[in-house]
């Protein structure tokens, strides 16, 4: 096991706050000011932080009490390393990837959004606020610490809070940083953690779960695990919840079409215990406000059947010091689930109580868009599992119900044309006969269910379609119809 990486009290001694005995992680609050941002939204919102490298020289006030430093950092990681082709370009050299990945795995799994800052002003270390062009919100540096060398480290490193978040590396420790095997895991692994101090999470320990913010790195597991990446979108939500997020139908987070026959999943990674860096799928209510919609289409009549499940493990957590208490990851939030149509509530479910599963299902009777709306009475992060699952009803371009589709199919519609009331033709589902409900039509002419018709003369679809006006006219396509 790698040698163990204690916190100074600079971070040890912060004023850690437990969002609930249930909740798990610990979390010292998020940003408030960013470079980018400005002004954040409340807790639980996506953000956008930039990252950057001191200038070598820079000062590092106080690495202990009393003692300033100088940041060399990138000499020791071109030592370490090797620096490539040189220059001002620090994302040419051998190591800039190894920085990158980390700052990006907490973003694949968070509403965090990490930005390079190229530029570095030299200003003091945990002392200059993030600026775009001048300096970055989180700087990472590095230099002698507490004298320890060689493979007998003492503090490998150390961080601030928001809203500084900048980050220190023992440049003494030269064996444990410089080891490059497995992509550098060492210098990745610690970065990972320090990173979660800067975004506002505190140290705990587990005896039977893998936890990034444990205050040592541990060697079976390879980032942000469960409990992390909960208290990471209790701070700045789940991934969705970055580019305006997808709190409204107009915002709604895009499926695309689900076929008769078939299930759409999302969220199947939150119930695993120990995360790979492979696993990206972690979707979550984070607090009461929270609201995540979800907009697909049907192909056809459906049997829509929605399933939202509640997930996660149980496992024990405890701070630094004190005993374990037993968190279970799956009941934390009440959750609650709607299928909405053209902004109207079709049907709902929000009956089984915290941490239960919900369901819902409705026989849509012809193709159209449609919208899941998530939602939960809960203080701490509730991840979630969303099964939408469809079976086909009937047959596309059926207007008249007689599992044939031929030129009957087109008197319906032909008959209805420009109707919002009479909707047995309307193919698309948007509420209205049209065009695009022809082109559906046309698309499945000579199709039965469950086998292909003998089809009717095709002079006869031809010389349909020369009796009606053809501007206008188009295929369906997977968003037709409004939310």
């Amino acid at each position: 096991m790698p040698p163990k990486v204690p916190i100074p009290p600079l971070v040890a001694g912060l004023a850690l706050l437990l969002a609930g005995q249930a909740a798990a992680y610990y979390n010292n609050d998020r940003w408030v000011l960013t470079a980018t941002d400005d002004i954040l939204g409340p807790r639980g919102t996506a953000a956008t932080l930039t990252w950057g490298i001191a200038s070598d020289g820079a000062l590092v006030p106080d690495v202990l009490p009393g003692v300033n430093r100088n940041s060399n950092l990138v000499a020791s990681l071109d030592g370490w390393f090797g620096a490539g082709s040189g220059g001002p370009d620090l994302t040419g050299r051998p190591w800039f990837g190894y920085l990158q990945s980390a700052f990006d795995r907490w973003g694949e799994v968070s509403g965090l959004t990490f930005v390079y800052e190229p530029n570095d002003d030299g200003a003091t270390h945990n002392a200059a606020p993030g600026v775009l062009g001048v300096r970055a919100d989180i700087r990472l540096a590095g230099a002698r610490y507490d004298g320890t060398v060689g493979t007998s480290i003492g503090t490998a490193a150390y961080s601030i809070a928001p809203d500084k978040g900048d980050i220190f590396l023992d440049t003494d420790d030269v064996d444990y940083y410089s080891n490059s095997a497995d992509s550098a895991f060492s210098l990745r692994h610690t970065l990972m953690h320090e990173i979660g101090h800067s975004l506002g999470l505190g140290h705990l320990n587990s005896s039977n779960a893998a936890i990034l913010m444990e205050p040592f790195p541990q060697s079976g597991f390879d980032g942000p695990q469960l409990d992390d990446i909960r208290g990471a979108q209790y701070l700045y939500g789940d991934t969705f919840e970055k580019a305006g997020g997808n709190n409204s139908l107009a915002t709604a987070t895009p499926l695309g079409a689900i076929a008769g026959g078939s299930t759409f999943t999302l969220g199947g990674d939150g119930a695993s215990l120990v995360v790979t860096p492979d696993q990206t799928d972690f979707v979550s209510i984070n607090r009461s406000a929270d609201l995540d919609f979800y907009a697909f289409d049907l192909l056809g009549p459906a049997e829509i059947e929605i399933t939202l499940t509640p997930i996660g493990p149980t496992y024990n957590q405890t701070p630094e010091v004190g005993s374990f208490s037993t968190v279970n990851a799956a009941a934390v939030g009440d959750l609650a689930i709607e299928l909405i149509q053209g902004g109207a509530s079709l049907v709902m479910a929000d009956s089984g109580g915290v941490g239960v599963l919900e369901s819902v299902s409705y026989a849509a009777g012809v193709a159209g868009s449609f919208a899941v709306k998530v939602s939960g009475a809960t203080s701490a992060t509730q991840l979630y599992r969303l099964e939408i699952a469809v079976e086909s009803l009937g047959l596309v371009g059926d207007y008249n119900g007689d599992e044939l589709v031929n030129a009957a199919d087109y008197t319906v519609w032909r008959d209805s044309l420009g109707s919002t009331t009479e909707l047995a033709a309307d193919g698309d589902g948007n509420l209205e006969i049209g065009p695009a409900d022809y082109s559906v039509w046309a698309a499945a002419y000579g199709t039965t269910a469950p086998a292909t018709a003998t089809p009717e003369p095709r002079g006869a679809l031809l010389l349909l379609a020369a009796a009606i006006p053809m501007a206008g006219l188009r295929r369906i396509v997977a968003n037709a119809g409004t939310l």
